[in-house]
């Protein structure tokens, strides 16, 4: 099944970054992680003076460093920041849901829920996030901000679907059509985050416990929004068929529910406004 497309929420990478002693110490403890990957025949005549234990921001001019780690150092001092808490001993594997993210028009990353594994219902992790509560308690105070997600979830004031059995050429059916693209944003984010980390493709677990795989998944995204943030070109695209999953229907429990009402009277008026 797919996730939900846009919404208002915080940020996961916060800006700006004034270096001290303390990042200067994580920036050397992490070099150090990076220095440790074995480099290939080809690599290791590129900077063979600080394979070992020495500091690149230290021993590589500018163009060295940016050819080696395709980052400037400003780029990778911000980077560094941003993942050293990040920065955990190894365990074994789990598998986790990663399906239920909240996007922008950008394909930034706003939201993610790594917490369940991954045979929880999209639903039931939406219906448990701090987003949902938060939503509808600006619902309740009179806002009209609002998600799209696919069919299955459920149908809220904060949170649109798309109107069933929608007859050809009517409102209903532009509604759907309109719904359709914008909600294609959230695809193509999950397409191009999983084709830059492929750890997080469907037949590529993460061989660690869900603590570990957890933290994995929130730095693959940091950095997803870090590539966004400064505009790098997105990768070639991989599919993932776990990313196909339109035809699963969220079944309303009680069609008597005030919310589940109050959403289709929101989308009635939506029809109405926009597509009659």
């Amino acid at each position: 099944m797919t996730s939900i497309s846009c919404a208002l929420s915080r940020p996961l990478l916060t800006s700006g970054y004034e270096a001290d002693e303390s990042h200067t110490i994580q920036r050397c403890e992490l070099s150090g992680k990076l220095n440790a990957i074995d480099l290939n025949a080809e690599e290791q005549n590129i900077a063979p003076r600080f394979y070992k234990k020495q500091d690149p921001f230290a021993v590589l001019t500018d163009i060295e460093f940016k050819k080696e780690f395709r980052l400037t150092k400003n780029m990778a001092t911000e980077l560094i920041h941003q993942l050293s808490p990040m920065l955990q001993e190894e365990s074994r594997r789990s598998a986790l849901n990663t399906k239920m993210k909240i996007c922008d028009v950008n394909c930034r990353i706003l939201n993610v829920s790594a917490q369940f594994p991954d045979s929880t219902h999209d639903a039931y992790i939406w219906q448990n996030s701090d987003v949902n509560g938060l939503l509808q308690e600006l619902t309740n105070r009179g806002h009209t901000s609002y998600l799209l997600g696919d069919s299955g979830y459920p149908l809220r004031p904060w949170l649109l679907t798309p109107i069933p059995n929608a007859a050809p050429g009517s409102a209903e059916e532009r509604y759907n059509n309109t719904h359709r693209r914008i909600r294609a944003t959230i695809e193509r984010c999950n397409g191009i985050l999983k084709s830059r980390f492929r750890c997080m493709l469907k037949h590529r677990v993460l061989h660690y416990l869900p603590e570990r795989a957890a933290k994995i998944i929130n730095v693959c995204v940091m950095m997803h929004n870090f590539c966004i943030d400064n505009q790098l070109p997105p990768p070639e695209l991989v599919e993932d068929m776990d990313d196909l999953g339109m035809d699963v229907v969220f079944n309303e429990p009680n069609l008597l529910n005030n919310a589940y009402l109050a959403g289709r009277r929101q989308q009635e008026r939506i029809v109405q406004q926009h597509f009659t």
